[in-house]
């Protein structure tokens, strides 16, 4: 059931940056439009994974993840030097950084720190 419920928050998480950064928070620096490229790219990413059974062996969702986490340890980090440049040089709204920042932030955390700890936790 966990897996469920966790595919839901995570689409809605996609849903809410998407719409919030196209509509409300729309960067206006070079920087903060290809951070927004990038975590689009994400977003559009999680979407096409989220729908993918976790049945069989070995799960298709399991399969389409390993090259989306790949993928990501160039993108995630490409998006968040691209925020900081343009945070650095004071050309970027601070209603946008803090948006981007905590879906890069976000991504982190379920991409790379939730299986890290549940490996640490499990070393059978």
């Amino acid at each position: 059931m966990w897996e469920v419920s966790f595919r839901i928050v995570v689409a809605l998480l996609v849903l809410i940056f998407a719409t919030t950064c196209l509509t409300v928070a729309k960067p206006i620096s070079d920087g903060g439009r290809l951070s927004l490229k990038l975590c689009l790219f994400n977003a559009i990413g999680w979407l096409v994974i989220l729908p993918l059974s976790d049945r069989g062996h070995p799960p298709p969702f399991v399969i389409a993840l390993l090259p989306f986490w790949l993928l990501n340890l160039v993108l995630l980090p490409a998006a968040f030097i691209a925020l900081r440049v343009s945070y650095k040089q004071h050309e970027e709204r601070k209603t946008y950084l803090v948006i981007a920042g905590s879906y890069l932030a976000l991504n982190v955390f379920v991409l790379f720190l939730i299986p890290a700890i549940w490996i640490l936790g499990n070393p059978s």
